[in-house]
């Protein structure tokens, strides 16, 4: 039996992002990527540490399986009653704010952080949705924090080293 949908109200806004940014790397990134891994376990085996090496080989898997599929095309919606990011959702009452940070051509993220502060932002690429219809979109649900104006450390550590 198919499971019943649920109404969360009118979609104000629809866009669609992929699930992960797809880099373009070149040889010698990969070279780099592997001498320092190689490094990292050398080292490792030197102090004896051998969760450091799990860490690192997972963190290789995990690259080289990204590069081998393409990203999921993934639907966000925000709607009346909160945001619908596939099939999950998230009601506005769980949310603490919103910011944009839209600096194209590479740097476009909505940003949603919790009330809980356990639980971390949720990091929405905007790609062509317009920024300005999001905001308004948000802003009656949810405080806008103005006072962010940079992308987060993780997000221009993750573009600028294309992991």
């Amino acid at each position: 039996m198919p499971e019943p949908t649920i109404d969360h109200g009118k979609t104000l806004i629809s866009w669609k992002f992929p699930e992960y940014v797809e880099h373009k790397r070149s040889k010698a990134w990969y070279i780099i990527f592997f001498v320092i891994g190689i490094g990292a376990i050398v080292y490792s085996i030197f102090t004896q540490n051998i969760l450091f090496i799990v860490i690192i080989i997972i963190l290789w898997t995990t690259i080289l399986i990204s590069t081998r599929r393409k990203p999921q095309r993934l639907r966000v919606n925000i709607t009346e009653d909160g945001l619908e990011i596939e099939d999950k959702f998230y009601e506005y009452d769980k949310f603490n704010n919103f910011w944009i940070i839209y600096n194209p051509p590479e740097v476009k993220y909505l940003y949603v952080s919790y009330k809980s502060s356990y639980r971390p932002d949720i990091v929405i690429p905007i790609e062509r949705a317009n920024p300005v219809k999001i905001r308004e979109a948000l802003i009656d649900n949810v405080p806008e924090d103005t006072s962010k104006e940079e992308e987060s450390l993780n997000e221009s550590f993750n573009r600028y080293y294309k992991i």
